[in-house]
């Protein structure tokens, strides 16, 4: 499910970043504001960032906006990472 959340926010952003490009030919040969499209396209961008971004099985800690719990996973990081050199030098 990661990949197809991935590829749909790649396509999104495409559509977006075309929609931000082509917003004056649009407006000619569809009549939709440019305005619209601007703000329809940013918001599609918005929204294909966070399908293609925010990936928490891929992550190995959770989202946190905890400052305690972010030092405290990422000391355990940093430890498991010490070990693991440690076992490669051997």
């Amino acid at each position: 499910m990661s990949f197809v959340r991935q590829y749909i926010g790649l396509v999104l952003a495409v559509l977006a970043a075309s929609g931000v490009f082509l917003c004056v030919r649009i407006e000619e040969r569809f009549g939709i504001d440019h305005g619209v499209v601007l703000k329809s396209s940013v918001l599609m961008a918005i929204v294909s960032l966070v399908l293609h971004e925010l990936r928490p099985e891929k992550r190995p800690f959770k989202m946190t906006f905890d400052a305690a719990e972010a030092k405290k996973e990422w000391a355990e990081k940093k430890a498991a990472d010490k070990k693991a050199a440690g076992k490669k030098k051997r």
